[in-house]
């Protein structure tokens, strides 16, 4: 998918969500592999160093985990291939990469993050600070109660579920009024 909003566009519709938690201190991010003509012209945003470090840690500040959208989603890997596509997510900023792949798969994307590592093409710097996320995003995790599941459909949890439907919903064309989301 291709997003050509100018920046105007992006500034005060698409990147509010993301300001916002960044400003509410959520721990992690997902970039999805949608390309942002107005940022990058060329790579997904899970690739692409302009929106990954220029983007999400310099301009808009945010200092958690950030972790790719599937990688072996087949506009990723149709061009770059799993081992590439994680080298490159890496490069571009991202912490974590995540897909589903066979045990093999994993191993390859192992030896070619050790590889890039080892040549320089990913940097001990950059690596090091994307563990320190991390293993802080785990500390923090550990030490906060996990809810029960039993929330999950209860009458409060379907009502904010409801709501940020709602909130999300943007809107176009002629019928404005009528754009509503029927949570039955």
């Amino acid at each position: 998918p291709v997003v050509h909003h100018d920046d105007e566009r992006l500034d005060s519709v698409d990147l509010v969500p993301f300001v916002g938690a960044i400003r509410a201190g959520v721990d992690m991010v997902m970039v999805s592999h949608l390309l942002v003509n107005a940022i990058d012209r060329d790579l997904p945003a899970s690739i692409s160093p302009a929106v990954v470090t220029g983007l999400l840690r310099q301009r808009l500040g945010f200092r958690g985990v950030i972790v790719t959208d599937a990688l072996d989603m087949r506009a990723i890997t149709d061009t770059y291939g799993l081992a590439e596509a994680s080298v490159r997510a890496i490069a571009s900023g991202c912490d974590m990469v995540a897909f589903n792949a066979p045990v093999e798969s994993a191993r390859e994307v192992h030896r070619a993050i050790t590889a890039a590592i080892a040549s320089g093409r990913l940097e001990w710097a950059q690596v090091r600070a994307s563990v320190a996320r991390v293993q802080a995003l785990r500390r923090s995790l550990s030490r906060n109660p996990r809810p029960p599941l039993t929330i999950v459909g209860d009458d409060s949890h379907t009502a904010v579920a409801d709501e940020a439907a709602q909130l999300a919903l943007t809107a176009t064309g002629e019928d404005r009024k009528s754009t509503r989301l029927n949570s039955s």
